[in-house]
Parts: structure tokens; C-alpha cells; sequence
């Protein structure tokens, strides 16, 4: 079961929580934890904002996507980011307090500075990056610290080693990594939802803690 939202004209649903990915890989991980904490398809979505340095441009268009698909974005009781930090999680930290002071949380900028989570009322929002909120770097982080735990790791490691430089060492260690359990499989956020991947990892522990604090805004599980 996938939360991916707004899905097709057929197919609305008024949520009453929503979950912004970055990009496929966080697509993939925000299915998979949600599916493991029993979220509710009904009131939870999953919308691919498609890279946080072009996120303030997309806000009128996510903002009319919102009002197609819902009844009113202020009926959202919760509302979480998932991102990679990048070189610049300050930067990009204060590009999410933007982003949610526009859709009604004009105090949220120190709690979420603090520890990435606001309350306002009974509406929340959160943001969690990878590999947190205050260190440089992207998804792979994570994923290489779950596979560092396995079999394969070691051979992995040491074939990257000799091959020389490579351009984006922990992307192709990953990809590696999926290829040896499923060589017709590609993509970091397929792995996710076909298991190779485990959300329940204490590797990706910031984005479960952030997907429960979302959820924990009204009762959204079955």
C-alpha cells in the first residue's frame, strides 16, 4: 500500500495529514514507515515536492495543488518534511521555517531551529533531514549505516576502494548494494518499498521519530 497523494482525479482524498518528500528515496522511505506505524490511507499523504533548493517556487503550486485535492490546506492537521541536509542544513532548515510560516505557522521558526518540531493548537508540523538537522549530507548516509551491517558491506566497500574515485561513492555503494538483492531494481526509494531497505533501521530513527510526531497530532493509525 502506497500513501502517494493526490493521486488521480478518481482517487482524492481529504487527508488530514500530509508528508512532503524531497525526492523518490524519501517517497519510498515515508511509504514504508508509514505502512509499519499502521497510518490510516484515508487521512495520510505522500506528495514528491521534487528538491528542496527549488522548494520556495513550488509553494503556489503546491498550495493550489492542496486546495484541488482538499476541502482547505488549514483542515491539515499536520504537516512534516523530509529532506537531506545537503551542504547547508541551516540554509535549507530556514527555507522549511518559510515554507511553513506561509501555510499558517507564523511562530514556529525557534522550536523547529530547536529540534525540528512546532505545535500550534492541535495542528502540528515537523521537519527531519539526513542524516539529521544540524550535520551536512543526504539519505545515503543512512543507508550505508544500515548496510554497514550486513554480509555484502565489506566486499562492497573494498570494490569502491579499487575502482578509484568515484564521483558519488555512497549512491553507488547503495546501488550495489540493492543490485545484489534484486539485480532488476533501481532506486533508492524502490528498495524501500520492496524490503531491501529496512524503515525500522535505527539508522533512519530522525524520520520515524518525525512521522510519529505527525501523526501523534490526532489519531491516524488504525
Amino acid at each position: 500500500m502506497k500513501f502517494d497523494w493526490p493521486g488521480n482525479e478518481n482517487n482524492r482524498r481529504n487527508i488530514t495529514h500530509l508528508f512532503l518528500a524531497e525526492g523518490a528515496a524519501e517517497v519510498g522511505l515515508l511509504n514504508s514507515l508509514l505502512l509499519g506505524q499502521g497510518a490510516d490511507r484515508d487521512k495520510v499523504g505522500v506528495y514528491c515536492f521534487k528538491g528542496l533548493a527549488r522548494f520556495a517556487t513550488t509553494i503556489p503550486s503546491l498550495t493550489k495543488t492542496l486546495n484541488l485535492g482538499l476541502e482547505s490546506v488549514s483542515q491539515l492537521d499536520g504537516i512534516g518534511i523530509i529532506a537531506d541536509s545537503e551542504a547547508d542544513p541551516t540554509g535549507r532548515l530556514e527555507s522549511v521555517i518559510s515554507f511553513f510560516k506561509k501555510f499558517g505557522f507564523p511562530h514556529c521558526a525557534r522550536d523547529l531551529l530547536a529540534n525540528g518540531q512546532h505545535i500550534s493548537g492541535h495542528r502540528r508540523v515537523a521537519v527531519s533531514f539526513s542524516p539529521n538537522l544540524n550535520d551536512a549530507g543526504k539519505i545515503e548516509d543512512l543507508v550505508l549505516q544500515e548496510i554497514a551491517e550486513s554480509n555484502e558491506f565489506r566486499c562492497i566497500d573494498e570494490y569502491l576502494k579499487c575502482a578509484g574515485d568515484c564521483e558519488d561513492f555512497k549512491k553507488a555503494a547503495a546501488q550495489i548494494f540493492i543490485s545484489t538483492r534484486r539485480p532488476d531494481l533501481c532506486g533508492l526509494g524502490r528498495a524501500f518499498e520492496a524490503g531491501i531497505f529496512s524503515a525500522n533501521n535505527k539508522a533512519y530513527g530522525v524520520h520515524l521519530q518525525m512521522v510519529n510526531y505527525i501523526l501523534s497530532a490526532s489519531a491516524v493509525v488504525r
